[in-house]
């Protein structure tokens, strides 16, 4: 019987995260998840921390670079995205590092997906177009251009592309041949205004 009730808790423990991820009862279509959403990017996937479940790994967050942003505002480059929570899919899981237009909602910690997953949570990008889907759970996928889609967001939306960080653009030779040059020159300034103090000292005697 002891055997019988450790085997049955066993497999309580192993399927209960199973189990906890609830369903929803409504998800969001694409204009409700745009007008409560924090922040809409196109953004792409650079990283991702793992966690480890009973099944195998799965990303709890993803680290995602800026190159647009569409609505809402962020001094960030690059933010921490919420992918998985524990077993329970219910953050941004970016599959490949193609770029997509990204729905989300700011946390204190990271950015998270609108309505805790309900909504629309991304779309793919292809060069000037979007892979558009007014309801997640829906096979009727239009191919828009992101004009349009920033058009069917609203007056909140517009395009507002990243550059990168101006200290990027320098590579790490360069930075350092831009650091030797200012100690010679500083040095250089330091004789000079020496051999001036020198020689003024040497007219006065």
């Amino acid at each position: 019987m002891k055997i019988f009730l450790k085997i049955f808790l066993i497999i309580l423990l192993i399927t209960s995260p199973v189990y906890a991820c609830i369903p929803c009862r409504k998800t969001l279509n694409f204009y409700e998840t745009a007008q409560k959403a924090d922040l809409i990017i196109i953004g792409q996937k650079i990283d991702e921390d793992f966690i480890n479940t009973f099944y195998n790994k799965k990303p709890e967050w993803t680290k995602v670079k800026i190159l647009e942003i569409i609505k809402g505002d962020t001094s960030a480059n690059e933010i921490r995205v919420k992918s998985w929570y524990g077993m329970c899919a219910y953050g941004i899981v970016l599959l490949d590092k193609n770029p997509y237009v990204i729905f989300l909602q700011k946390g204190k910690d990271m950015y998270y997906p609108v309505n805790t997953g309900c909504a629309i949570k991304y779309f793919k990008v292809e060069g000037e177009n979007v892979y558009f889907q007014e309801e997640s759970l829906t096979n009727k996928i239009q191919k828009i251009s992101i004009d349009e889609l920033v058009r069917k967001i609203g007056p909140s939306a517009t395009r507002k592309k990243i550059t990168e960080d101006k200290q990027e653009k320098f590579s790490p030779s360069l930075k350092f041949f831009i650091i030797i040059l200012g100690t010679v020159i500083f040095a250089l300034v330091i004789f000079i205004i020496g051999v001036v103090k020198f020689r003024h000292s040497k007219d006065k005697k």
